[in-house]
């Protein structure tokens, strides 16, 4: 009687999930119907487990309670298990701040306690971690440089980004310590002084006739040839910059070791570009490229304003001149 009269019951309660959770849909919505076969779920579950506890009528007592509950606690010790283990996991480049409690040193660099140490995991189990990062609020020293915090390349144990505690001249730049500028520098092992990588520049600088604004930022290729890249908006509220006579928004360039300009273009947006009759932009945008015989490339959407005439592209002396149509093929 027993069995039947479970199965019975069951039936009844399989049978009345379409009609309520209509109701709970017209009602709730997605929300409620889910809460509803959770609801559903759990006590067919414990209809389980009562009807075991009754199936092991035959057995003593107290092991029945111990078979009966655990069959009960499963399904959320297994729970329990997949969510730990994948906290135990996680993922190669997951990142942890913790403070210090300690000195931590971090590439002979020693941050006091208190500082905030990022830990990042190395594979997929969270025990095999290393330092990606330290900051502190107290000046501290890598060489000669005064800094603030360090974090470490993945790839380059020689490589570190640094935020400096001033601004400070390094290999002849003087770079920013404004927040959220890094400056890349390079410390060999048997070195004990840093070599600039790359860094914003802490204030303007004319480098081969071309002035470069403050926060351009500078770095040095595998050749000791330097590129320097300038971008309007990375500053707020900064006004174009003047090269050549022209008004760009954003360029970049290539010094050889010696300093000699090897490359250098840039790019005005939306705004007008006059050369005697030559009219380009203001509604698109207009490039501009140095060459090597001291004139500038300009390209883009254009006209002649005598004529009418469209031209996409036209070459302009650099120390004055008129400036000429490119031939075709050139562009």
């Amino acid at each position: 009687m027993m069995k039947i009269k479970t199965s019975c019951t069951a039936g009844a309660l399989l049978l009345s999930i379409p009609a309520v959770c209509m109701g709970y849909g017209d009602s709730v919505g997605a929300a409620g119907i889910l809460m509803f076969l959770l609801k559903v779920a759990a006590g067919g579950w414990i209809l389980i487990c009562v009807t075991v506890f009754f199936l092991m009528h035959k057995t003593v007592l107290w092991k029945r309670w111990v078979y009966s509950i655990a069959l009960f606690v499963a399904p959320a010790v297994a729970l329990a298990i997949d969510i730990g283990s994948e906290y135990l996991a996680g993922e190669a480049g997951d990142q942890t701040e913790l403070t210090a409690t300690r000195p931590v040193t971090v590439a002979g660099v020693t941050f006091p306690t208190g500082s905030r140490i990022v830990y990042e995991q190395t594979d997929s189990s969270r025990w095999h971690k290393r330092i990606a990062q330290a900051e502190s609020d107290q000046v501290l020293r890598l060489g000669t440089l005064k800094i603030i915090g360090l974090r470490q390349d993945n790839s380059d144990d020689e490589r570190f980004d640094i935020e400096l505690a001033e601004d400070q001249s390094i290999d002849g730049w003087t770079c920013a310590s404004a927040v959220g500028f890094w400056t890349t520098v390079s410390l060999p092992q048997h070195q004990s002084e840093p070599h600039l990588q790359s860094c914003w520049l802490a204030q303007s600088r004319i480098v081969n006739s071309i002035t470069w604004p403050a926060y351009s930022n500078v770095s040095i290729g595998p050749d000791n040839e330097w590129s320097v890249m300038w971008e309007r908006t990375s500053v707020r509220d900064a006004p174009p910059a003047k090269v050549f006579g022209f008004d760009v928004d954003d360029m970049n360039a290539e010094y050889d070791p010696k300093m000699q300009l090897k490359n250098w273009s840039g790019t005005v947006y939306h705004s007008a570009v006059q050369v005697g009759d030559y009219l380009f932009g203001p509604t698109e945008t207009t490039h501009l490229t140095w060459q090597s015989a001291n004139a500038i490339k300009i390209q883009g959407a254009g006209k002649n304003v005598r004529t009418g005439a469209p031209v996409s592209c036209v070459t302009a002396p650099t120390g004055g001149g008129l400036p000429v149509e490119c031939a075709a093929g050139t562009h």
